[in-house]
């Protein structure tokens, strides 16, 4: 997915008071959310989102990695995610997985999408 289709997640979370930055992937692309910045070094707590294959993927550090569902939900999801700590996640809060429905997936799964 072009940086370009990310725009609508991007103006989402800057809007709500997070940052933001785009970077390529041997897949494709992703965004980085996260919860601070300072001195441009983004910090805190923070995940990445892919679309890949049609498919939307958010991911922790860890990493672990989540199919979304609906990707009209992905902006609601992701401001979930960085209001839940302060901290990084290492994996997404059960209470957003079930309210979203996301699906836990392998790091293969995510790289063949």
């Amino acid at each position: 997915m072009p940086e370009e289709d990310y725009i609508p997640i991007k103006e989402a979370v800057e809007h709500a008071g997070f940052f933001t930055t785009f970077r390529p992937d041997e897949g494709g692309e992703w965004i980085v959310l996260a919860s601070r910045r300072t001195d441009g070094r983004l910090h805190g707590n923070s995940i990445r989102v892919s679309v890949r294959g049609g498919k939307c993927f958010l991911s922790t550090w860890v990493p672990i990695f989540y199919r979304l569902a609906v990707e009209q939900e992905l902006p609601a999801v992701c401001l979930d995610c960085l209001r839940s700590t302060r901290s990084i996640l290492g994996a997404i809060p059960p209470e957003i997985v079930a309210r979203y429905q996301l699906v836990e997936v392998s790091e293969a799964e995510y790289d063949e999408a």
